[in-house]
């Protein structure tokens, strides 16, 4: 199984914003990366600097603002308690 680099983007910081307030959750290089192995895709997914990673798929939401601003959107997973 291999990386590749698609996009590097140096300095970026990524929030968690709520609806009362924001949090930094990391910061460094944002950088979207394919997994395969040979010639077959096993996943796409960003991450920033080695702290935070995450799946990209065709049903996540993920608006361009701006020149600089991106929105993500992730659905939570179902509390099996409610």
């Amino acid at each position: 199984t291999e990386e590749e680099i698609l996009v590097k983007i140096p300095g970026a910081i990524l929030n968690l914003i709520d609806k009362e307030y924001s949090v930094e959750l990391a910061s460094g290089d944002f950088t979207v990366v394919r997994l395969h192995q040979g010639e077959n895709s096993i996943a796409v997914y960003a991450r920033i600097a080695d702290e935070i990673q995450w799946p990209l798929a065709k049903d996540e939401t993920a608006v361009k603002v701006d020149d600089s601003h991106y929105f993500f959107s992730f659905r939570a997973p179902k509390d099996s308690d409610s």
